[in-house]
């Protein structure tokens, strides 16, 4: 999760400490809770290459999709 580590330097700090436990373990990360451009920035400069939240769109019942 993300959402609020633009502001939070221990956040950053733990993110980045499970980021190298992924890579470590050669998984992907995918960046939740993506909700404004400075976390969606940040994700980048942790090198997460992946990510959702409401900055890309809101939830939409299935049917609304087809």
């Amino acid at each position: 999760m993300v959402s609020g580590v633009d502001q939070d330097p221990a956040r950053q700090d733990v993110l980045s400490a499970l980021l190298l436990i992924a890579d470590k373990m050669g998984a992907q990360v995918i960046g939740e809770g993506l909700d404004t451009v400075e976390e969606l920035e940040m994700r980048g400069r942790l090198g997460i290459r992946f990510g959702q939240g409401w900055l890309f769109g809101h939830p939409t019942p299935l049917r609304a999709n087809e």
